[in-house]
């Protein structure tokens, strides 16, 4: 998918074709203009599959993103545009600088090994208001790992994972305080997020809710700055976190028909107001996953502001 990306150049307003019936197109090119490649599909069931790698844009910054009405729900919506994962593909390999995804959807069904949505390998990466989503099979799968020695300037922001892949964020090799985990929610699956070495992940306001091995990695320290964070197990990191199970609260998120939760905070939440706020942590989003402010020195912990 969005194989041609990776080896070209583009003029504002020219589309991209990238399989029989989905598209991107690219506005904005030009002189200090970041280019941006839109995402949309033609038809009411397809899944886009395959492997891209990013590298040697001329650009500072290229942002992948959906299309008005095609954005990212929680959950996800399967008629809408998605990125779906084979067996044994990384569908994303970053090796450019600068590189940032919004709003898209992630999905795989679980029966695949070795699976990788998204290798980051180049400094600047920003990822804002994905979903990913797991029919719960997991199978040795990772949503996204950041696997590049002295990789900074990471962040992930906004982000839901439901079901999440064997881990939902992976940090094989990273700076000290390279990567910025802000304001994610995660459900179910076997690990949160995952570092390899000490202090390389700095997380805030980040909330994941039973998971089955661990919410939180407690192998390594985590960065300067992380705190305010929600486990329902002991592992989420930080003297103002939460510990659901043993701090006596829940994180009480939405029910959906056919789900288990969209993520989203019921109005009894003990996650409500429980946060830091960008008035007091600048690496706080200032919006959540729905486009709503978050503001002041206090916000809810993880990717929806009630």
């Amino acid at each position: 998918m969005l194989r041609t990306i990776a080896i070209a150049s583009f003029l504002s307003g020219e589309k991209v074709q990238i399989d029989a019936s989905n598209w991107v197109t690219i506005t904005d090119v030009g002189n200090d203009a970041i280019p941006v490649a839109e995402c949309s599909t033609t038809g009411a069931a397809d899944n886009v599959t395959g492997a891209t790698t990013f590298s040697g844009f001329v650009a500072d910054q290229i942002i992948v993103r959906a299309k008005s009405g095609h954005e990212a729900t929680c959950p996800i919506n399967l008629g809408l545009y998605r990125i779906y994962t084979g067996s044994s593909v990384t569908c994303f390999t970053i090796t450019s600088a600068n590189v940032e995804f919004q709003n898209i959807q992630f999905y795989t069904d679980g029966s695949f090994s070795t699976s990788t949505f998204l290798d980051i390998r180049a400094n600047g990466f920003k990822i804002d208001g994905c979903v990913f989503s797991d029919n719960g099979s997991f199978n040795g799968d990772t949503n996204l790992d950041v696997n590049a020695a002295g990789v900074s300037g990471i962040e992930i922001t906004n982000c839901a994972f439901m079901y999440p892949a064997t881990q939902a964020i992976k940090v094989t090799a990273a700076a000290a305080g390279g990567v910025l985990v802000a304001n994610c929610s995660g459900l179910g699956g076997p690990r949160g997020i995952v570092q390899s070495g000490n202090g390389q992940v700095k997380v805030v306001n980040t909330a994941f809710d039973a998971c089955a091995t661990e919410d939180f990695d407690t192998t390594y320290t985590w960065a300067a700055g992380t705190d305010y964070n929600w486990s329902k197990d002991a592992t989420a990191p930080g003297a103002n976190s939460i510990h659901g199970t043993a701090d006596g609260k829940t994180i009480d998120y939405t029910t959906v028909a056919g789900y288990a939760s969209n993520l989203h905070l019921q109005g009894t939440s003990d996650a409500i107001a429980a946060g830091v706020g960008p008035a007091s942590d600048s690496d706080v989003p200032t919006t959540d996953f729905d486009g709503d402010a978050r503001s002041g020195a206090t916000c809810d912990m993880g990717f929806d502001e009630a």
